[in-house]
């Protein structure tokens, strides 16, 4: 019998990840959402069985044996650790979905939760941490650090000797150059540059990227 995976949150990286799981010959997949309404209905082709409540009913009776999370957007990335930590007290696995395209070095390691798209590379020697997305045909190279909870973005390229702090969001097609270290829970825009280290909760953006704002002014509005 497979391991019977639950996905939190029935976003649309949810669809990704029923999708990856199915080409690598993982079937048992059932959804969870707190989304008002939508208990009994279908997604992506899978029954949405509860709100996260009753997926830790369906944790503790074995009904389930191992989850992921569902939801990616950048406005909904405290959702996205917050849900981590919570599987995470459950003491579920947090299983992983790798793409058959997608080039993982035997060198490198990937933390539970993780979801690794199409034609992306993890390459030697590189730690990436939990909970992280790297999405299709981005690049993360040599003995780079990538901490839990991170967001990479379509054909984000992180070269040799990078430090991504956890919590950060990188838009898609940015670059980020050899040695330099993002703080965490910080986001770069689409396109970006980045050529020097950026401090933590910033909004960087531009070629080369600067800081335009904090995270929390952001979030304001301002």
């Amino acid at each position: 019998m497979g391991v019977h995976i639950g996905i939190a949150c029935a976003g649309l990286h949810a669809g990704v990840l029923i999708e990856t799981l199915e080409l690598t010959g993982t079937s048992a997949i059932t959804l969870f959402d707190d989304a008002a309404g939508q208990e009994g209905s279908f997604r992506f082709g899978r029954t949405i069985a509860g709100t996260l409540a009753d997926l830790d009913t369906w944790a503790r009776d074995g009904r389930i044996q191992a989850a992921m999370i569902g939801t990616a957007n950048v406005r909904r990335l405290d959702v996205r650790r917050r849900v981590h930590d919570q599987l995470r007290r459950l003491g579920l696995e947090l299983a992983m979905a790798i793409h058959p395209t997608a080039f993982v070095s035997p060198s490198a390691t990937i933390g539970g939760g993780s979801f690794v798209g199409p034609m992306a590379v993890v390459h030697t020697r590189s730690h990436v941490g939990r909970n992280v997305c790297i999405y299709s045909g981005s690049t993360v190279d040599h003995d780079n650090r990538i901490g839990d909870d991170v967001f990479l973005g379509p054909g984000v390229h992180a070269a040799g000797e990078v430090t991504i702090e956890s919590g950060t969001y990188i838009g898609p097609g940015a670059i980020v150059t050899s040695g330099c270290r993002i703080g965490r829970d910080s986001i770069i825009g689409a396109g970006a540059v980045v050529l020097s280290d950026i401090p933590p909760r910033s909004v960087a953006f531009g070629t080369p990227a600067v800081v335009a704002k904090s995270v929390d002014d952001w979030i304001a509005g301002r």
